[in-house]
């Protein structure tokens, strides 16, 4: 593509992603941390630090925000924060790589089905889900 002078953009860019994201409450911005899934310890030490924080707290909201732009410097927002991709742009991937992220984000993906806060694929494709979520544990 880049020989045809293409060129391939991502469909959800940072910017976009993270302009929504400023658009939701508190509660929408605990659940896109709890799901959060990220490779580099430090951005996930971050993370965990947050989700131990009171929401209500003055600063909690500018710090989750600060999170989201780190972690987008290390990942894509559809496998870093897939509660957020699914529940504000409909997210319709879910991919099969073995990397760890990927295995991460299978995790976190079926944690939120399982905890009801995004809604589950057909039964087929969950259990084909549910196959690979078990064989990344191996």
């Amino acid at each position: 593509m880049i020989n045809a002078g293409r060129i391939l953009k991502g469909l959800y860019p940072p910017q976009k992603f993270k302009s929504a994201l400023e658009q939701q409450d508190n509660s929408f911005l605990y659940k896109t941390v709890l799901y959060g899934t990220h490779s580099d310890h430090k951005i996930e030490t971050n993370r965990l630090r947050l989700l131990e924080q009171d929401k209500a707290e003055p600063d909690w909201r500018r710090n989750v925000l600060a999170y989201v732009d780190a972690a987008l410097e290390h990942g894509q927002s559809y496998s870093s924060f897939p509660y957020a991709m699914i529940n504000m742009f409909q997210y319709p991937i879910l991919k099969k790589s073995n990397d760890h992220v990927a295995k991460l984000w299978r995790a976190a993906y079926l944690r939120a089905i399982d905890d009801g806060d995004i809604p589950a694929p057909s039964t087929s494709i969950l259990a084909e889900i549910r196959r690979k979520a078990k064989t990344d544990m191996v």
